[in-house]
């Protein structure tokens, strides 16, 4: 049920935004969600909704994913810090990343793609979360590991924290 009220708080507050969101942080003039005396932050890499909400909700990282790296130009530097072919076990970074805590959740979002007919469909699933990065498992629908140098993943990572 958070889950529910979550992804509907965030759509609803995604749809209200009037102003232009880019790369580097809300760059649109004041509309009626922010004040005219709200800063606007220009230096951080993310995509984040208004200031004035009671929560925070920024992209952290992107990326299309294929072991050993990444293919083309990833966001906030999303990189592969380690692979098993032989578990279907893929570790993750970017830059500025921490593992969730109290006060801070990431949002893990993966979905796998079979572009050179490689055996798929895949299956990714979340492992968790470690000091330096996060891991995902990748199998095929019989739940046979998958190698992460053989499947391209998409991959997108938002942080989520409570305003204040």
């Amino acid at each position: 049920m958070f889950r529910l009220a979550l992804l509907f708080t965030i759509i609803s507050t995604t749809a209200a935004c009037s102003s232009v969101q880019t790369p580097v942080g809300n760059q649109g003039s004041a509309s009626p969600l922010t004040s005219p005396s709200s800063t606007v932050d220009t230096h951080g890499h993310f995509v984040e909704v208004p200031a004035n909400q009671p929560f925070r909700y920024s992209i952290v990282a992107a990326g299309v994913v294929r072991a050993p790296g990444i293919v083309g130009s990833p966001y906030n530097n999303l990189r592969v810090v380690g692979f098993s072919s032989t578990t279907g076990i893929i570790k993750l970074t970017f830059d500025g990343y921490a593992p969730p805590d109290a006060t801070s959740r990431l949002v893990v979002k993966a979905l796998a793609s079979d572009v050179n007919d490689s055996g798929g469909p895949f299956v990714v699933f979340f492992r968790g979360f470690g000091n330096d990065g996060f891991e995902l498992r990748i199998t095929n629908l019989k739940g046979l590991p998958a190698a992460p140098d053989i499947v391209e993943l998409m991959v997108e990572v938002s942080r989520y924290t409570a305003a204040g």
